[in-house]
């Protein structure tokens, strides 16, 4: 089963309040065993939480697109709906992220649909989220959802630096202050992420 996906009637397309993810975040916290934490991070937020098939695959790749997809928050995003609106957002993308084979590929299709619907992507790869963001796309990474969620008193300084030691266990990439001062890199990043 490849989890539940958004069909292609008209109510079901990506929108402006959906959020689109790359698999690099997933895979960490699926790792770390976070998912339901990284839900709480966003569950607020009208919206859904979408990964296109490309994307899936990496997760199947990992072997965890089940775990994610089952975890229930996340949706596999049915991106046939606008192929050729997409389609050409993603030629674009694939020359500007340099995609060979399947590398980069994932980011590119990401910010495809977040850029042809107006939909968040979270990707955090830096030159995806550059590419992204000279773009127009609106595009977060992680590390500014725990930062924010600390900002909004969702979670405590000592509660994100514990889940960052938990993704730097499972080998997220990670700049080396955040694993031992997230709160203070926080601090001097914020306004870069």
């Amino acid at each position: 089963m490849r989890g539940a996906a958004v069909g292609d009637d008209p109510s079901s397309l990506v929108g402006p309040e959906d959020w689109i993810w790359d698999s690099s975040a997933l895979v960490h916290f699926a790792r770390a065993d976070r998912c339901t934490d990284l839900s709480h991070l966003v569950g607020g937020q009208a919206a859904r939480h979408l990964v296109t098939p490309v994307v899936y695959d990496e997760l199947t790749r990992h072997h965890l697109a089940e775990t994610i997809l089952n975890a229930g928050w996340v949706l596999l995003e049915d991106a046939n709906h606008d192929l050729l609106g997409a389609l050409a957002i993603l030629l674009e993308l694939s020359s500007q992220l340099d995609v060979r084979g399947p590398h980069n590929l994932g980011e590119a299709t990401v910010l495809a649909v977040a850029e042809r619907a107006g939909a968040t992507a979270v990707v955090d790869d830096r030159s995806a989220h550059s590419v992204g963001r000279s773009r127009g796309v609106r595009v977060v990474r992680t590390l500014r959802l725990i930062g924010e969620a600390v900002d909004a008193g969702h979670l405590t300084p000592h509660a994100a630096q514990s889940w960052i030691l938990d993704l730097d266990h499972h080998e997220a990439r990670l700049p080396g202050r955040v694993i031992s001062d997230f709160s203070g890199w926080w601090a001097e990043n914020r306004r870069r992420l």
